[in-house]
């Protein structure tokens, strides 16, 4: 009888495997995390137009501008002029902070070097 007894206490003892439960919880988080993301995304109402440019960060492009000259903004280049024609000149490269578009000339301002953290890389 004892035989019997032990028998059945390990049938009912039965270890489950925690793969299958750990790879099913991963699972169900990246779905989670993705259509979250994915939510996200359609919330946001897609900036385009002069909207984009204004407060955009860039660089010199001409070899100077003063107060007219051409610069680059997100890796396109622009016509534009100072905003305040009697400050001092920009050389190539130093960085700009657009104010406002008119027609196809934008607007600028100097910027920081300090504060201008999303330089342009494509200045050559």
């Amino acid at each position: 009888m004892s035989l019997i007894s032990l028998d059945l206490e390990m049938k009912v003892k039965k270890v489950i495997d925690p793969f299958p439960v750990v790879l099913w919880a991963v699972a169900v988080i990246i779905i989670i995390l993705f259509t979250w993301y994915a939510i996200s995304l359609f919330r946001k109402k897609p900036v385009t137009g002069e909207e984009s440019l204004v407060d955009a960060k860039g660089v010199v492009y001409s070899e100077r501008l003063a107060p007219d000259g051409e610069v680059r903004v997100n890796g396109v280049v622009w016509k534009a002029q100072l905003a305040n024609p009697q400050s001092s000149e920009l050389k190539n490269g130093d960085p700009i902070i657009v104010m406002k578009v008119e027609a196809l000339t934008l607007i600028v301002e100097p910027a920081k070097r300090k504060d201008h953290l999303a330089l342009d890389s494509g200045t050559s």
